[in-house]
């Protein structure tokens, strides 16, 4: 894994997240149309197989994780959990709603 990269995957997606503008076309985000009687199984089997298509370590597969996207909630919403938990007193985002 590639850290400066990453870390501004991670800064890209915190924007998008602020800016209500994430690319529901783009090649990293999975879309799920099934219905599983098991969802802990398929999702365990979906993060083994992620693991092995990049060739991950043991070490950096325990650090990753699914973040799931339903659609519509409000990103002023989760930028204010997300300051509050890491306890970000001001910031200067422009958030849409």
């Amino acid at each position: 894994m590639n850290k400066k990269e990453d870390i501004l995957n991670a800064w890209i997606t915190i924007e998008q997240l602020a800016e209500g503008s994430i690319n529901k076309s783009g090649k990293l985000l999975k879309t799920f149309h099934c219905i599983e009687k098991d969802w802990q199984q398929f999702f365990m089997n979906f993060l083994s197989y992620q693991k092995q298509q990049n060739n991950m370590s043991d070490k950096a597969f325990k650090k990753s994780g699914i973040v799931f996207y339903f659609g519509i909630f409000n990103f002023q919403e989760v930028v204010d959990i997300l300051k509050e938990k890491y306890n970000i007193k001001k910031t200067y985002e422009e958030v849409s709603h």
